[in-house]
């Protein structure tokens, strides 16, 4: 039961660390079909797919992937043995025994970014190149970043709305605190 399958990997922040960015395991399709399936929360983590990860193509996709929120895909053919954590006997996209919620466009724009579910609020009173300084992003135009402008702007809006929910956060913390 060897599969073509398309694996798609993002660079996301991390769930205990808002500061380090970690990859994660997005999404895969079967070659074969339009539908894209999604992982998800709690089957991202690369660990769950170290099978998957060992395989050279695997590697060289996660070492490829740097700014935050940038994804990164890659087509395989997926040995028997691997083909079955991914698709149950009657072709079903699954993993760890549970099937894969279909992936909408709703789940591919900016606002989908965990960072972006905060309210918005009132402009932060730091200076834009102090935002800059903090945000996990690398600079527009630079010899790194393939990205238009669109896409890099929702990155880093993405950002500064991070950004700004962390700063509530600790501004919370140390009222608690005192």
């Amino acid at each position: 039961m060897s599969l073509k399958v398309r694996f798609t990997l993002r660079a996301e922040s991390s769930a205990t660390d808002p500061k380090t960015t970690v990859t994660k395991m997005y999404s895969m399709q079967f070659l074969d079909e339009d539908t894209v399936f999604r992982f998800s929360e709690k089957h991202k983590s690369l660990d769950l797919h170290n099978q998957l990860m060992a395989l050279p193509v695997a590697k060289m996709a996660q070492k490829n992937l740097t700014p935050r929120w940038a994804t990164r895909s890659f087509k395989i053919m997926l040995p028997d043995a691997i083909a079955a954590l991914y698709a149950d006997l009657n072709g079903n996209a699954v993993f760890l025994g549970t099937l894969l919620d279909e992936l909408d466009e709703s789940h591919c724009s900016a606002s989908s970014h965990p960072s972006s579910i905060v309210p918005p609020s009132t402009p932060a009173s730091r200076s834009l190149s102090t935002i800059v300084k903090d945000a996990v992003i690398s600079k527009f135009g630079s010899k790194n970043s393939s990205m238009n402008a669109e896409a890099w702007l929702e990155i880093f809006e993405t950002e500064c709305r991070r950004l700004e929910s962390l700063s509530k956060y600790v501004s919370e913390k140390r009222r608690r605190k005192d």
